[in-house]
């Protein structure tokens, strides 16, 4: 097979007109700024498809039959140059969708909170980028209508430490970095699931590197490789709950996955209750309640707890989003090991009973994801 177009023709004129496609695309930026959402989708989306039509029909032979070197480079260029173009437009569709929508982030004022307006001097911190697209796959993934996640989530900032709730005020993930900001201090943020889903398609796949977060009291800012994302502040109030995280007693509880992931395939109608009741006793055995009937396992605590008796509720919508989230992170351990978590009382009663929160170190800085002593 001969090559029609002449070598010359591809080295002199047609590459040097594809590298200045990027300048071209830069002065589309303008006029692609009065195109809707859906628009930008289409464009670049069928853009692919269109590259990819044209190349597999017109440059690739079906037969085997050798192409020539140059029509190799070619195609490699073009590759190399398409992905560049198509970079480009992402990060630019996404510039456009945190100007142009109504996605933004709120900040939770409260009576024992400090006030943003005395926060003049901007604070930075550092999350690396794995543990954000960890938390965004399964925050993004609820259907809010129907839940009680409603359409965000609260993000705590406090001793160094970073903890997500839902709306109700319980921990779904904690992580722990020290140096995390350069004081004491607490902070409140509210973030909407559309400020989490621009987030995702903001973020490189890259897991090790970091994403730079800073704000004030006017606005917090994402920034990866020079890509910045500003979201104003919404006031927001917070849920009518109380706050747990007091000066209370921890008791730190080992349970075994298997049977955790068993008991609640035994429990029945699993999806018509809200809340799974779990009862700790001085002889270190664990017992899970439904609807008042015992339905099924008991299970030995590692080491001795002296306490008293306690029973606690447990949202099972929490519980396995963390198991999941233990899922994907791949974490090496067999089933046998012991999932640890950290039990907090609460400081109200409610039907007589107290209310305890789960909290999970799943995602623990100081470790390794792929070390199989994590938990």
């Amino acid at each position: 097979m001969k090559l029609l177009i002449n070598p010359k023709i591809i080295y002199n004129y047609i590459l040097p007109l594809l590298k200045i496609t990027n300048n071209l695309l830069k002065i589309l930026n303008n006029i692609l700024l009065i195109i809707k959402r859906n628009y930008i989708i289409f464009f670049y989306t069928n853009l692919e498809i269109f590259i990819y039509i044209i190349i597999k029909n017109i440059f690739f032979i079906k037969k085997k039959k050798k192409i020539l070197l140059p029509l190799k480079i070619f195609l490699n260029v073009l590759k190399n140059i398409y992905y560049n173009i198509y970079i480009y437009i992402k990060k630019f569709y996404i510039k456009l969708l945190t100007k142009y929508t109504s996605y933004k982030i709120s900040t939770i004022k409260y009576k024992d909170y400090p006030k943003f307006k005395k926060f003049k001097k901007k604070h930075k911190l550092k999350i690396k980028i794995k543990y954000i697209l960890y938390i965004i796959k399964y925050i993004s993934f609820i259907n809010y209508k129907k839940t009680e996640y409603m359409n965000g989530l609260f993000i705590k900032i406090k001793n160094h430490n970073i903890y997500f709730l839902n709306s109700n005020n319980r921990i779904l993930v904690f992580l722990k970095k020290k140096n995390i900001i350069n004081n004491n201090k607490t902070y409140y943020f509210f973030l909407t699931i559309n400020a989490f889903l621009i987030l995702k398609d903001y973020l490189n796949t890259n897991m090790n590197k970091y994403l730079n977060i800073n704000f004030n009291s006017k606005y917090i800012e994402f920034n990866y490789n020079n890509i910045f994302i500003r979201l104003k502040y919404k006031k927001k109030k917070m849920p009518n709950y109380k706050l747990f995280y007091k000066k209370n007693k921890k008791y730190t509880l080992f349970i075994n996955k298997n049977t955790l992931l068993a008991s609640i395939k035994r429990i029945s109608s699993i999806n018509n209750c809200e809340n799974i009741i779990l009862k700790l006793f001085k002889n270190n055995k664990i017992i899970i309640n439904n609807n008042n009937k015992i339905n099924f396992f008991k299970e030995n605590i590692i080491g001795n707890y002296k306490g008293k008796n306690i029973k606690y509720l447990i949202n099972y919508k929490d519980l396995i989003i963390i198991l999941n989230i233990l899922d994907t992170l791949n974490i090496k351990f067999n089933f046998y090991k012991k999932l640890k978590f950290i039990i907090i009382k609460n400081i109200y009663l409610k039907k007589q009973l107290f209310k305890i929160n789960i909290l999970l170190i799943a995602l623990n800085l100081k470790y390794s994801l792929y070390n199989e002593n994590i938990l």
